[in-house]
């Protein structure tokens, strides 16, 4: 099969890390894909991956941008397009007559607006929800059962895995620190979430000289993230907390931590690099990640799309605490089950395979 991808803007999210992961699994079962945009700081990594990057044009209309997508699917010949951001969804939503192949569009959150959401489900071959949270709330709005499928984000577990030597502190100053790491965008109600996270810290880290924070992240509030933690430091006399530079690896951001805060996609790829895990998101607090509070995890995308608490500094302060007392076998058991909770569940192949009967089932109906 040939796969058209359509993400406006590639931007540093968990919903591009997807359309990537997704792509490479589609390439690696022998499939062609390609994605089109009007780029962004990810580009780069989708041509890496050998993905074929077609450009429209930026702050094109929504005709005008129709008829970018329409021109690439006949020249490439794809014989599917899948949709993963709003304004790929109202493109969607003027019709396959003007696309000419089978539709699908993933619906990444609850944020999306619902008259473009209903007008894309109602021209698309299937629409996909990835957490039980958003697949409820795609049905509320009117979406029928049996164009929805529930399919959640696939996580490249080759890629987010332990270290083979179990070397973790490379960004620690010793061994006998222990390294809580928030991974998140630094925008919008994620960057009230990171406050939060610095906020929780200061109420360890005065009776806590071995704890440590590192913030990973972009986004337009970095700089102010940036002078509140710097003025957190200052009160206490010390840094103990730090900003990894924007050209870090996630990965290696994961393996230097003892535990690791984050939401949807980040909790996941950090649960599969084998760390234990907070889920705390847009949503509201789920807590520490282990196999009872996983089926509320889950559902609600780890705090990203529905959560049972809300989120507060004391909550987090309080949980944090419990896993600095906890034995360090204890948190490496934990971080085991978690990595083993994600490959059985949410491995890349496994969803990729979901999402190519998907694509057949939809170029079958058509002919």
């Amino acid at each position: 099969m040939k796969v058209l991808m359509v993400v406006t803007y590639l931007n540093v999210g968990g919903t591009e890390t997807h359309v990537l992961s997704l792509a490479r699994s589609l390439k690696r079962m022998g499939h062609t894909v390609g994605i089109a945009t009007t780029g962004g700081p990810f580009e780069e990594k989708f041509k890496a991956s050998g993905v074929s990057v077609h450009r429209i044009p930026k702050h094109a209309n929504l005709h005008s941008m129709a008829r970018a997508i329409r021109n690439i699917v006949q020249v490439g010949a794809y014989e599917i397009v899948h949709a993963h951001d709003e304004e790929s969804f109202d493109v969607v939503g003027m019709g396959q007559k003007l696309i000419r192949v089978p539709c699908v569009i993933t619906v990444h959150g609850r944020y999306h607006s619902i008259p473009s959401l209903k007008r894309a489900a109602a021209s698309a071959n299937r629409v996909i929800a990835v957490s039980p949270s958003v697949y409820r709330w795609v049905q509320r709005i009117g979406v029928k059962h049996k164009r929805l499928e529930m399919l959640p984000n696939g996580i490249e577990t080759a890629l987010y895995a332990p270290p083979e030597k179990g070397n973790r502190k490379s960004l620690a100053n010793s061994t006998s620190e222990f390294v809580v790491a928030y991974v998140g965008r630094f925008e919008g109600f994620k960057a009230t979430v990171a406050k939060r996270v610095i906020t929780a810290s200061t109420l360890i880290a005065h009776n806590c000289p071995a704890f440590k924070l590192i913030m990973h992240g972009v986004g337009p509030a970095r700089s102010q993230l940036i002078r509140h933690a710097n003025r957190a430091n200052q009160r206490l006399g010390r840094q103990y907390i730090r900003f990894v530079p924007t050209t870090q690896l996630v990965l290696t951001t994961y393996r230097a931590a003892d535990l690791v805060i984050g939401s949807g996609r980040v909790a996941m790829e950090a649960m599969a690099s084998g760390k234990p895990v907070i889920a705390m998101g847009n949503a509201g607090y789920v807590g520490v990640i282990d196999e009872k509070s996983m089926h509320r995890a889950v559902d609600g995308n780890f705090g990203d799309h529905s959560a049972p608490y809300a989120s507060t500094p004391e909550m987090l302060a309080r949980d944090m605490k419990r896993c600095m007392k906890h034995s360090p076998g204890y948190m490496r058991r934990l971080g085991t089950s978690s990595r083993r909770l994600i490959v059985n569940r949410f491995g890349a192949g496994q969803v990729g395979r979901r999402i190519e009967q998907i694509y057949a089932n939809a170029l079958h109906n058509k002919k």
